[in-house]
C-alpha cells in the first residue's frame, strides 16, 4: 500500500481532512467487519480533528470503539490529561464509545514517588486495556 501525502492549507483544514479520512475508514471497516476500532494518540493536534469527527454523520459511531493510547498520570479532569481533552472534544452521545487508559492517580504523593509504587502506573493496569481492531491514526504537529 502506497503512502499518500496530502498538504492542507492550515491546521483547521488538516483536522477536517483527517476527520473525513477516519470516517471513510470507519465506514469501510463496519461494512467489512461490523466494527471499527480507532486508537487516538495524545497531544494537542487531535483535539480539533476529534471535535469535527464527532459531528460527521458519515462516522459510524454506534459501531466504533475509540481507544485512548497515550496518557499522562494525573488526577481526573486535570488539564494535563489527554482524556480530559478527548471528553471535551466529543459530543456527549459519542463519549460512551471511549475506552480510556487506566492512568488515574488521585494522590499527589503517588506521582512524586517511584512509579512502581502507584497501582495506576503498573503494567498490569495497562495490559487490562483491550486491543484495538485497527491501526492507530495520528496527526503530526
Amino acid at each position: 500500500m502506497a503512502i499518500e501525502l496530502e498538504v492542507a492549507g492550515d491546521d483547521r483544514a488538516a483536522a477536517r481532512r483527517a476527520a473525513e479520512l477516519i470516517a471513510e475508514a470507519g465506514a469501510a471497516a463496519v461494512s467489512e467487519r461490523g466494527i471499527f476500532g480507532l486508537a487516538m494518540s495524545g497531544g494537542r493536534s487531535p483535539w480539533a480533528m476529534l471535535a469535527i469527527l464527532g459531528e460527521l454523520e458519515e462516522m459510524p459511531w454506534a459501531e466504533t470503539e475509540l481507544f485512548q493510547v497515550d496518557e499522562r498520570i494525573a488526577s481526573p479532569g486535570s488539564e494535563a490529561r489527554n482524556l480530559t481533552h478527548m471528553v471535551l472534544g466529543l459530543p456527549m452521545d459519542h463519549q460512551a464509545m471511549l475506552r480510556p487508559m487506566p492512568a488515574t492517580c488521585r494522590s499527589p504523593t503517588a506521582r512524586s514517588t517511584r512509579r512502581s509504587a502507584s497501582p495506576c502506573c503498573s503494567t498490569s493496569a495497562i495490559s487490562a486495556v483491550p486491543s484495538p481492531k485497527s491501526c492507530p491514526v495520528g496527526i503530526s504537529e
